[in-house]
């Protein structure tokens, strides 16, 4: 489909000033359920109302740039087991996603960087806020500091483009033993953020 984001952010924001517009932007792609799938683009993020990180800072970043804001992508080097900190360890699936994180190379992660007051500002919007509760790191944000990362950034890769691409390009050399693994540890990060999402406390 063709997204019409005009459309879409008189939707979101119609009413609001800019300072308001952009912190309910925020908050609606941040609530976008977190999702690892096989596309990072952002039809597909609209479409089926989940996605990743790469698809909602994108999403973030296209829409904002709508309100006069200038924005660029990071893309950083991460060890995957930092998704899961702040989860409880006795948990026998998280136990397991530890394991296989334990045994991953190491991904990448993206996050928006927007222009504010003559500084770029950090917003991590990637999971959303009905996990908050079982620990996964949930962002707030005022829109004016930097919200926390969700990870501990190994490489740091300032992106002016698309971030798809270059994580991309950055996988290229990928073992499929790795890439196997890999798509076992999202696929099983997956059901546990739908079951806790289908059963909240």
């Amino acid at each position: 489909m063709s997204i019409n984001y005009d459309h879409l952010l008189n939707i979101w924001t119609k009413g609001l000033n800019q300072e308001q517009a952009l912190l309910e932007i925020y908050r609606r792609v941040r609530d976008i359920p977190y999702q690892f799938t096989a596309t990072r683009d952002v039809e597909t993020l609209l479409k089926t109302n989940s996605g990743t990180c790469t698809a909602k800072h994108i999403l973030f970043s296209e829409m904002v740039h709508r309100l006069g804001y200038n924005t660029r992508f990071i893309v950083d080097e991460m060890d995957l087991s930092d998704l899961l900190q702040g989860l409880n360890r006795e948990d026998a699936v998280v136990k397991n996603l530890f394991q296989l994180a334990s045994d991953l190379d190491n991904y990448f992660h993206t996050y928006t960087q927007i222009m504010i007051d003559s500084r770029w500002v950090s917003v991590d919007l990637s999971f959303d806020s009905t996990l908050a509760p079982y620990g996964f790191k949930v962002s707030r944000w005022d829109g004016k500091n930097d919200t926390g990362l969700i990870h501990i950034p190994i490489k740091t890769y300032v992106v002016e483009d698309r971030p798809d691409e270059l994580k991309t390009q950055m996988l290229i050399d990928e073992s499929e033993e790795n890439r196997q693994l890999r798509k076992m540890f999202f696929n099983k990060l997956n059901e546990y953020m739908i079951s806790l999402r289908n059963f909240p406390i």
